[in-house]
């Protein structure tokens, strides 16, 4: 019997005793030694003393105990002669050390099950693989994937490839697989929108990063199409009606004039005030017309849970993000620290300071979100 329906069928013993045998019932009887062998040792092939084994197990909670117990058939009989119900929190935490040892397993937390992952989701041939939302259709349906999605991330396939940096290589697959790039252009104004995304792990987070490139814009109509069109979000709280009357876009820009000595000009770092997101701008005149250069810098933490207050913000939970959002956070979430923390595995460290993005406009932006909301629900 395999490990999974062994598992499976034992977290339902009790349910139905009388028309199924107990699983311990079916369980093969420890073979006789033949003439003149000695016996083996207690617990199966275990030397480990019986009394010590059992001194071990009255240590152990039910889930490690249950971990512990499926090693063996012997230690299961000594372990649970009766069937075992665990609360939907022993349940979780018990899946939770299964998947360290389940290599082609994620665990959910939307279902409380074991899921298997393929490698395919990672094909970004259109953002993200069709295949990720046609498999993961087929076994989870308690997903509700506008409420975890980060910046084009499902959690899902967040989490396949932290529990690679945690738990080994065979489980999940390589955070370079997340980079890719984003390309839209518009014919009509004669200007391209292009965003490469990064990906990098450090300090035990998630980190993203991205290249946003808009241009040629010739005059006011390009920039306007991108506000209009909705293509710029740098977070799910800074979108381009935020962004660009916070910075003043200078007016050579607006009108689509050539410059005299204005290059470079926003460089300095500014912050979400709601989520762990950083980010600077730049603007040049690049052969015909001006280019905006917005690099952004995201964390998502270490993907452990999906109610993590990083994910959660990042993820956008509208009303939860007002109620606690990134400048009311404890020290070490000041503007600045995403752009830092990025820059570890540079070749120079940037000092961790910026500025906040106007809170009254991303305030009101997710006002306007939790209404959205509230009449579609």
């Amino acid at each position: 019997m395999g490990i999974w329906k062994q598992i499976v069928r034992f977290l339902h013993l009790g349910r139905s005793s009388s028309r199924r045998p107990h699983l311990l019932e079916q369980l093969p009887s420890p073979q006789t030694n033949p003439p003149n062998q000695p016996s083996p040792p207690p617990l199966g092939r275990l030397t480990i003393p019986t009394e010590i084994i059992l001194m071990i197990t009255k240590k152990l909670d039910k889930p490690s105990l249950l971990c512990f117990a499926l090693t063996c058939q012997t230690l299961k009989r000594y372990c649970f002669p009766k069937s075992l119900n665990l609360s939907s929190s022993e349940q979780t935490e018990f899946l939770l050390l299964l998947e360290k040892d389940a290599a082609k397993y994620y665990f959910c937390h939307f279902c409380v099950k074991l899921h298997p992952w393929y490698a395919c989701w990672f094909d970004h041939s259109q953002n993200l693989s069709r295949d990720f939302y046609t498999k993961i259709g087929d076994h989870c349906r308690m997903m509700n994937w506008f409420h975890h999605f980060s910046l084009s991330i499902p959690y899902p396939l967040a989490r396949v490839v932290m529990n690679r940096h945690f738990y080994g290589a065979s489980h999940g697959v390589c955070v370079d697989k997340l980079a890719h790039r984003d390309q839209l252009t518009h014919s009509s104004c004669c200007w391209t929108s292009s965003r490469d995304w990064e990906a990098r792990i450090i300090d035990d987070q998630m980190m993203l990063s991205s290249t946003i490139t808009l241009g040629p814009l010739r005059d006011s109509e390009g920039l306007r199409t991108v506000i209009k069109t909705g293509s710029l979000s740098l977070c799910r709280h800074l979108t381009a009606e935020v962004l660009f009357p916070h910075h003043q876009i200078p007016t050579q820009v607006i009108l689509g004039s050539q410059p005299d000595h204005f290059a470079q000009r926003l460089q300095s770092v500014n912050s979400c005030p709601i989520c762990m997101t950083d980010y600077c701008i730049d603007i040049n005149w690049k052969g015909n017309g001006w280019t905006i250069e917005i690099i952004t810098y995201h964390m998502l933490g270490g993907i452990r849970s999906p109610w993590d207050w990083t994910w959660l913000a990042m993820a956008y939970f509208p009303d939860k993000a007002v109620k606690i959002p990134r400048h009311k956070q404890p020290s070490g979430h000041q503007p600045g620290i995403v752009r830092h923390m990025w820059s570890k595995l540079d070749d120079h460290t940037f000092h961790p300071k910026g500025e906040w993005v106007a809170q009254l406009e991303g305030l009101n932006c997710l006002r306007f979100a939790v209404e959205r909301t509230k009449s579609t629900g």
